[in-house]
C-alpha cells in the first residue's frame, strides 16, 4: 500500500496529482489531501481517502498529518504557494522573497526532516519566458530555489508547467488590473504595451494571448489545462528517478537541469 500526501489538494496541480495517483496505483494507495482557506468547512476531495484542513506552516499540523500517514510517505506532492506577484522578478525585495518562502518553499525541508519520504515533488514554471520575467515577482525566486533544490537529492522532483488558470495567475491578473487603474506609469514596458489603448479587461486578454504565443514559439505548445497537468503526473509516476517533468499544453518532456534566474 502506497502512502501519498498532497499539500494543496483543492488546487489545479493538487487535483491532477490526486487523479494521476489514483489511476496509477488504483486502490493500492492511501491518498491524503491537505487544504487550507480562511474558513474551515466539511468538504470531499475526489480521489482522496483522507482530507485534512490546516496550515502547513503550523508545527502542530505535522502531527495531524502523521496521524493519517504514519512516519513514511511514498510520494509527497507539494502543490501550494503564496507570494507577491504582478511585477518583474528582478524587482523583488529580500523581504518579499523571504515572506514568499515561508509557505512556498520552507515547508519542503520541514517535511523532509519530519517524515521518511520516498519522493518529494514540487512545482515550477517557465519563469525565463519574457512575460513571466516581467510579472512573476517574488515567486520567480521561489521557483528558482525549488529547481536548485531538485538537483540536491534523488528524492526530489519537479513538475514544470506552462501557464494555467490558478490562484497565482488570477492574483497576477488582479494586481495588473489595479496597477493599470492606479499607477500605469510603473508597469514594466514589456507589459504596458498590451494595455495601451485598451480597456483593462482587453489588456489582460491581450497579455494572455501574448503568453500563449510566446509559449508556442519557445516551447512548442501552449494552453496547459487539467488534462495536460494530469498527464505530466502520470509520466512522473512512470519514470524511474524523475527530475524535471515539463508540460506545456499537451507537450510533455523530461529534463535534468534547473533554469537560472533572470539577469539584468
Amino acid at each position: 500500500m502506497k502512502t501519498i500526501l498532497v499539500i494543496g489538494g483543492t488546487g489545479v496541480a493538487g487535483t491532477a496529482a490526486i487523479r494521476a495517483s489514483r489511476e496509477h496505483f488504483g486502490r493500492d494507495a492511501r491518498i491524503n489531501a491537505v487544504w487550507y482557506a480562511r474558513k474551515e468547512e466539511p468538504i470531499a476531495i475526489d480521489g482522496a481517502d483522507t482530507v485534512l484542513f490546516g496550515d502547513v506552516t503550523d508545527p502542530a499540523m505535522l502531527e495531524k498529518i502523521r496521524s493519517a500517514t504514519g512516519d513514511s510517505i511514498d510520494y509527497l506532492f507539494f502543490a501550494t504557494a503564496k507570494g507577491d506577484v504582478g511585477f518583474p522578478i528582478l524587482e523583488s525585495s529580500a523581504q518579499q522573497i523571504a515572506e514568499a518562502s515561508l509557505l512556498s518553499f520552507d515547508p519542503l525541508a520541514t517535511f523532509e526532516r519530519a517524515f521518511r519520504c520516498g519522493l518529494l515533488v514540487a512545482y515550477s514554471t517557465f519563469y525565463r519566458l519574457k512575460i513571466q520575467e516581467a510579472t512573476y515577482g517574488s515567486m520567480g525566486h521561489i521557483k528558482a530555489r525549488i529547481e536548485t533544490w531538485v538537483t540536491e537529492s534523488a528524492k526530489h522532483a519537479c513538475i514544470r508547467a506552462g501557464a494555467f488558470e490558478s490562484e497565482s495567475s488570477r492574483a497576477i491578473g488582479l494586481l495588473l488590473r489595479k496597477i493599470v487603474r492606479e499607477r500605469p506609469e510603473v508597469m514594466p514596458p514589456e507589459v504596458r504595451g498590451y494595455f495601451d489603448g485598451r480597456t483593462t479587461q482587453e489588456g489582460l486578454e491581450a497579455l494572455k494571448d501574448a503568453t500563449r504565443r510566446e509559449e508556442r514559439e519557445v516551447l512548442g505548445d501552449a494552453g496547459t489545462g487539467p488534462e495536460g497537468l494530469t498527464e505530466a503526473h502520470r509520466v512522473l509516476l512512470k519514470t524511474p528517478s524523475p527530475r524535471f517533468v515539463n508540460v506545456c499544453g499537451r507537450k510533455i518532456w523530461l529534463s535534468e537541469d534547473p533554469q537560472p534566474l533572470p539577469t539584468r
